[in-house]
């Protein structure tokens, strides 16, 4: 246990991780949709992205390939960082929530073979120094492309999957679907 704790401060350390809500994002936050004010009905979390709105290709053939997976990582250490302030106020928070649109998502400007490495880096910071912290993952609005491309990214890891992975169509939502978000 105690090499796992080492090896997460030593990422953290390399990584900057501490200081990554300090820095200026203003250059991708116009592009790339993300929030993390939000959360449910129980505290949580929530992870918003518009993923659909997003030029992936743009940001590897402009070289902001790494900035745009550091963007995503400053994400994840949001929504952990208010799950640890709602523990501090006495809340039985411990994950979040994950909720992405995936309207206009296509191969060519989001899965491009250059852009997969992205997507990879992103998994597997999520999953191995951030692990179990998200609940649930909703692609909303999914195309065939996510639906489609969502088990080859998974098949990188080999172990089970470390949260629920939602896919389907807004208008197909029930009221039950959606009751863990709305409060």
């Amino acid at each position: 246990m105690n090499f796992l704790l080492f090896k997460e401060q030593a990422w953290r350390a390399r990584e900057n991780i501490d200081n990554i809500l300090n820095e200026d994002w203003s250059d991708l936050a116009q592009r790339y949709y993300m929030d993390e004010s939000g959360t449910d009905r129980e505290g949580r979390p929530i992870v918003a992205a518009d993923i659909s709105e997003w030029d992936v290709r743009g940001a590897v053939v402009s070289g902001q390939g790494d900035r745009l997976t550091r963007y995503m990582i400053r994400s994840i250490e949001s929504a952990a960082r208010h799950v640890h302030e709602q523990q501090l106020a006495g809340k039985n928070v411990t994950q979040w929530i994950v909720i992405l649109n995936m309207d206009k998502f296509n191969l060519g400007q989001h899965a491009c073979l250059q852009c997969l490495p992205i997507y990879l880096r992103f998994i597997e910071a999520h999953e191995t120094y951030y692990p179990f912290g998200a609940d649930k993952i909703m692609s909303i609005n999914s195309t065939w492309c996510i639906n489609t491309t969502h088990p080859t990214i998974r098949s990188h890891h080999h172990h089970p999957p470390l949260c629920d992975y939602y896919a389907t169509h807004l208008h197909k939502l029930s009221k039950v679907s959606i009751s863990f978000i709305i409060g």
